[in-house]
């Protein structure tokens, strides 16, 4: 976790922020009792259906408009795609009040409202999870079918699990550098350093939407990988994604982003490249696809070549583009920039060796033109990196983190307790006019919710180094919402009051 971090209990200060005085008052106001209120909302159960047309965050809103974009810009042969949209499911979650073990029958409840049909057990088992964990996934039915292909796969649907819309996009990013090992420990190879990347919460929800859906149109690559095996599969996994990633940013900007979101996203990619390739091949064995990350996630030459490209030809003309034209570019460009898999032999050899790469090339017998091109290629390669690092990290310990040392740590942010969390957001709630009017009209309640998570999503944007905070009262919100659930246990002994909220 880089040095913005902040202590969250520190002054209450991010708490102050996303609340203000208007709670103060709202404390010295009863709100029904919980079981008053779980009661209401039971007996106002709505389906998926009427959800959808009478609650929208602003998240809901731009992940609809989204869906609607990469549908229309789909190639004839490409699945439809659907996003699972995690603030709809949270909040039947908790209206439902729904066991964990019953999640997946309400995902089933929510994909057949939004017409997807055919999963098998298995599949909506592995998305009802991702979903629940509020990962990202992308469920391509080419990708599970290999056969499928043409109009067959077009009358079907891709189910895409996006963008957790409470994680600040420094926060996705940085998690881009921990490398996760089986036994539950972690290394942070961006160590104490902080990134400068120019990308928003919104923007990277979009660009990583429309990387799943692209990576649902892929006909070429995705098919090939459930039968390659060894580093065929690591070159299958590497063409996807830079196809997929190429689509992303061919759909962000045609959707009116700016083209620099092209180089920021590419800095970022090369970033994490250079900071975790060598170190990769010490945390993972080589039969572990991880061992390989740094190889399939190599894909900012590929978007450098399509920055050029649109500079070339100008925007206006680029955003003129029909789907099959956008996908056949997107295919020539992977085709041009991806590694050969000699580079990434190379690659992985110097990550692992070093420069005892080169001698073990030597010792068998490799002839001097191919020697010295290897040299060359490795060279270049990490000379680039080089200069982007320069130019993304920023820190006391820059040196470190492109040395690939090991180590770092530090003290973890404190957290608030449940049923703190629980009494602050039950009085944000109850504080609402519309609420305090009638408290058990449930449209009251879920658009005080509603409220609730725009401006906290609001908060987190306009102040990244209150970060932990505010992704602590958003998980608040999801999780223990005092609209649905009775409070959570509080600890035994003399009341410790929670924390009070004054006007920042």
């Amino acid at each position: 976790m880089n040095a913005m971090k902040r202590a969250l209990l520190t002054g209450v200060a991010s708490l102050t922020l996303a609340f203000g005085g208007a709670v103060a008052q709202a404390q010295t106001q009863q709100p029904p009792a919980p079981n008053a209120q779980t009661q209401t909302v039971q007996q106002n159960t709505l389906t998926f259906t009427q959800l959808q047309q009478s609650y929208s965050t602003r998240a809901s809103q731009r992940l609809a408009a989204l869906e609607t974009r990469v549908n229309k810009d789909r190639p004839a042969d490409a699945p439809r795609i659907v996003f699972v949209d995690p603030d709809q499911i949270s909040t039947q979650l908790q209206l439902r009040q729904t066991p964990v073990p019953q999640f997946g029958q309400l995902m089933q409840e929510y994909l057949t409202a939004k017409k997807v049909s055919g999963l098998s057990p298995q599949e909506l088992a592995v998305i009802a999870q991702t979903s629940f964990t509020m990962q990202q996934g992308a469920f391509a039915p080419q990708a599970l079918r290999p056969g499928l292909t043409g109009a067959a796969l077009a009358q079907t649907a891709a189910v895409v699990v996006p963008y957790n819309p409470n994680l600040s996009a420094t926060e996705f990013m940085e998690q881009s550098f921990i490398l996760r090992t089986g036994d539950g420990n972690a290394v942070n190879t961006l160590e104490q350093a902080s990134l400068k990347i120019a990308i928003t919460r919104e923007q990277m929800a979009d660009i990583t939407g429309a990387k799943s859906a692209w990576r649902s149109f892929d006909t070429r690559y995705l098919p090939t990988i459930a039968t390659a095996t060894g580093f065929d599969q690591v070159m299958a996994l590497h063409r996807t994604e830079t196809f997929s990633e190429v689509g992303a940013l061919m759909q962000t900007v045609k959707d009116g982003g700016a083209t620099s979101l092209i180089t920021e996203y590419a800095n970022f990619k090369a970033t994490v490249v250079a900071l975790t390739e060598s170190p990769r091949t010490k945390v993972y064995e080589s039969d572990n696809t991880s061992f390989f990350g740094a190889i399939v996630a190599t894909t900012y030459p590929a978007l450098f070549e399509l920055q050029a490209r649109i500079d070339k030809m100008g925007v206006e003309n680029f955003r003129k583009l029909t789907p099959t034209q956008l996908r056949d570019m997107a295919y020539d460009i992977t085709e041009k920039t991806a590694l050969t898999p000699a580079q990434a032999t190379h690659l992985s050899g110097v990550a692992a060796l070093g420069d005892e790469y080169f001698r073990t090339l030597v010792q068998n017998n490799v002839d001097g033109r191919a020697m010295d091109d290897a040299l060359q290629f490795v060279r270049t390669a990490y000379e680039f990196k080089a200069e982007i690092v320069k130019k993304t990290l920023e820190g006391p310990d820059i040196a470190e983190a492109l040395q690939h040392l090991f180590g770092g740590g530090g003290a973890a942010t404190p957290q608030i307790a449940p049923w703190q969390m629980f009494d602050l957001l039950q009085a944000k709630i109850y504080s609402d006019p519309a609420v305090a009017k009638n408290p058990g009209d449930v449209k009251a309640l879920l658009n005080a919710r509603r409220d609730l998570i725009d401006q906290a999503r609001e908060l987190l944007d306009k102040h990244p180094e209150k970060a932990d905070g505010m992704q602590q009262i958003l998980q608040g919100i999801f999780t223990s919402d005092p609209l649905f659930r009775q409070s959570p246990p509080r600890p035994e002994g003399p009341k410790v009051q929670p924390p009070r909220l004054q006007q920042a």
